[in-house]
């Protein structure tokens, strides 16, 4: 983990051998190890009213004297500038692993394909994978109960009052929307899954 100005980069590195690593199962599990911290930090900072922006990407890079350098950061630099709103998305060397696993993918949960915001011309990349950070707390965090659902309209409340601040220019605003959009998707998600488990134990 290394850190400059307001940006946290951290890297982590496979225990696999490099022939092991051209299975796909294997490259998921590795992208997943990363996703689950991440999602940790992005639920942590918005409970204290920090917003994160982030992307994951796959590949090479090297790290000598606290310096990165290599294709997998290069990506992952022109990639997260990019993103239009508050959340982390998988940049195309992360997306295109999982997506290769499809419906098989045991790690889903982490991550849910989602048009990305985009700050240019209003782009949206379809194929491009979104952490979902809110869902996956609730179904594997430390707390099972209820509890979590309970404190969604705070949560989102909390990232509105953080975004408009008066005045709110435009790009703010836009930015806020981008982000409210994936929220209450991931909370109806939620709610879907509770719906669903409830009516299974009544029937």
């Amino acid at each position: 983990m290394a850190a400059f100005s307001d940006t946290i980069i951290i890297t982590t590195e496979p225990i696999f051998k490099n022939k092991e690593m051209e299975n796909y199962y294997l490259r998921n599990l590795v992208i997943a190890s990363i996703e689950e911290v991440i999602c940790k930090v992005i639920y942590a900072g918005l409970t204290r009213n920090w917003l994160f922006r982030g992307v994951i990407t796959y590949g090479d890079f090297y790290l000598e004297n606290n310096v990165l350098v290599g294709p997998a950061i290069d990506e992952a630099s022109q990639w997260f500038e990019k993103a239009d709103w508050m959340g982390c998305h998988l940049a195309p060397s992360a997306s295109l692993i999982v997506e290769t696993l499809g419906n098989a993918n045991i790690y889903v949960n982490f991550h849910i394909k989602y048009p990305i915001p985009f700050k240019e011309d209003s782009h949206k990349y379809n194929y491009l994978y979104a952490l979902n950070y809110i869902s996956w707390f609730d179904i594997f965090g430390h707390d099972k109960s209820d509890t979590n659902i309970d404190t969604l309209p705070k949560l989102r409340e909390a990232l509105t009052d953080i975004f408009c601040k008066q005045p709110t220019r435009t790009d703010v605003y836009r930015k806020l929307d981008n982000t409210l959009r994936f929220f209450d998707l991931m909370v109806k998600n939620i709610t879907d899954k509770k719906d669903h488990i409830y009516s299974g134990d009544v029937t």
